[in-house]
C-alpha cells in the first residue's frame, strides 16, 4: 500500500528526471545560438554591402530575420530574396525604422502572451490519449479541450511595447475508454479575461478567470463517488521571456478570491521552461519542441505537479503563432480534473494541440 512518503518520493524522482530533460535542452540550444549568430553575421554583411543598412538594424531569432529599415518596395523585394538565400532562414520581416507612436488594432492576429505548451489547463483545441499508471478508477483515457485565446483589441505604444485585451474560453473533458460507451468522466468549464503587455522579449499577462467542474452522468451511475460542487473565481499573473536562442522561461502566481467549497486552498505558483528548435524538413516544415510545466498548490499541500512534454511543431504561418504540435507528455501530481483535485494521478500520453 502506498504511503504519502512514497508519493512524495516518487514525485521528487520524477521532478529530478524532468529537470534533467531541461538541462539537455539547454545544451541543445547552444547549437541553436550558433546558427542564429551565423545568420545574423551573414545578413549584416549583405545589408551593409548592398543596401547601406547598418548591422545594428538586423536581428535573428530561431531563423527568423527582422530588418528595421526604411526601404522602397523594390529594395524590400531584393532584400527579402537575398535574405531567403541564406541557409537556415525561415522568415524575413522588414519593419519601418521608427515604430508608430500609438494606434488601435481591432481583433489583432497575434497574442502578445503566447500559449504555454506543457500547461495541462491552457485553453486551446487539443486531443490526447492518456494511460493512467496505478489508478483504481481509470486506465485508458481520452482527454479533449475545445477552446482558444481570442485577442480582441490592442493598443500599440511604439517603442514602449503594446497592450492587449482578450478573451479565453475552453471546455476540458476526459472520457473513460475502458468503459462500454466511453463514459464522460469529468468536464471543466473555463473562461477568462486576460490583459497582456509585451515589450521586446518580455510579455506579461494578468487575468480574471472562472472555472466550474462537473461529473459525467454515466460515470456517476457506475461509480460510488462523492460529487463536489466545485466552482471558483481567481486572478493570476504570468511573466515570460522569449530569448534569442529559442528558450522561454515563465513563472507566475494565482489567487482564488471566491470558491465553492469555501475551504479550497487559495494560493498557487507556476513556472516552466520551453524550447522551440530550428526548423527541418520531413516533407513539411517541422521544429523540435520541449517544455516542462511545474505547479504547486496550497490545496495539494505544496507538492509539485510536474508535466514535461517533448515533440514536434508544424506550421507557424504568416509569422504568427498558428501551429500544430504532436507531443509525448507525462504528468505526475494532483489531478487537474476538477472533481478529482485531491487525487494524485500519474499518466503518460500522446497529445495533439492546435493553436490557431
Amino acid at each position: 500500500m502506498q504511503t504519502k512518503a512514497d508519493d512524495r518520493r516518487r514525485r521528487r524522482v520524477f521532478a529530478e528526471w524532468a529537470f534533467a530533460v531541461v538541462a539537455l535542452v539547454l545544451m541543445v540550444t547552444a547549437a541553436q545560438a550558433q546558427d542564429d549568430s551565423y545568420i545574423r553575421g551573414y545578413a549584416a554583411a549583405v545589408l551593409q554591402r548592398d543596401f547601406a543598412v547598418p548591422p545594428a538594424a538586423v536581428s535573428v531569432q530561431n531563423g527568423a530575420i527582422t530588418v528595421r529599415a526604411d526601404l522602397s518596395d523594390t529594395d524590400q523585394q531584393r532584400l527579402t530574396t537575398a535574405m531567403r538565400a541564406i541557409d537556415g532562414v525561415v522568415r524575413v520581416d522588414i519593419v519601418p525604422k521608427e515604430s508608430p507612436k500609438g494606434g488601435w488594432t481591432f481583433l489583432p492576429r497575434r497574442e502578445l502572451f503566447a500559449s504555454l505548451i506543457a500547461d495541462p489547463r491552457w485553453p486551446h483545441f487539443a486531443a490526447a490519449y492518456q494511460y493512467y499508471i496505478d489508478n483504481k478508477q481509470l486506465s485508458s483515457v481520452a482527454a479533449v479541450s475545445f477552446g482558444e485565446s481570442f485577442p480582441l483589441v490592442q493598443y500599440d505604444l511604439g517603442d514602449a511595447g503594446a497592450l492587449q485585451l482578450g478573451l479565453q474560453a475552453s471546455v476540458f473533458a476526459i472520457f473513460d475508454l475502458a468503459s462500454a460507451s466511453f463514459d464522460l468522466v469529468n468536464a471543466d468549464y473555463f473562461v477568462a479575461v486576460p490583459l497582456s503587455y509585451a515589450t521586446g522579449n518580455w510579455s506579461v499577462m494578468g487575468r480574471v478567470l472562472h472555472q466550474s467542474s462537473h461529473l459525467g452522468d454515466e460515470f456517476l451511475l457506475t461509480h460510488d463517488i462523492n460529487r463536489v460542487n466545485l466552482s471558483y473565481e481567481a486572478i493570476d499573473l504570468l511573466v515570460s521571456y522569449e530569448s534569442d536562442i529559442g528558450l522561454r522561461p515563465y513563472g507566475g502566481v494565482s489567487y482564488i478570491f471566491d470558491a465553492d467549497p469555501s475551504d479550497l486552498g487559495r494560493w498557487s505558483l507556476q513556472g516552466g521552461l520551453e524550447w522551440v528548435g530550428q526548423p527541418f524538413d520531413i516533407g513539411i516544415p517541422a521544429r523540435p519542441v520541449a517544455a516542462i510545466d511545474l505547479q504547486i498548490h496550497e490545496q495539494g499541500g505544496w507538492q509539485p505537479n510536474v508535466s514535461p512534454n517533448l515533440g514536434l511543431q508544424f506550421g507557424n504561418w504568416s509569422g504568427g503563432q498558428r501551429n500544430i504540435r504532436l507531443l509525448l507528455e507525462y504528468f505526475n501530481g494532483d489531478s487537474p480534473n476538477g472533481q478529482f483535485l485531491d487525487q494524485h494521478i500519474q499518466y503518460i500520453g500522446l497529445n495533439a494541440q492546435l493553436n490557431i
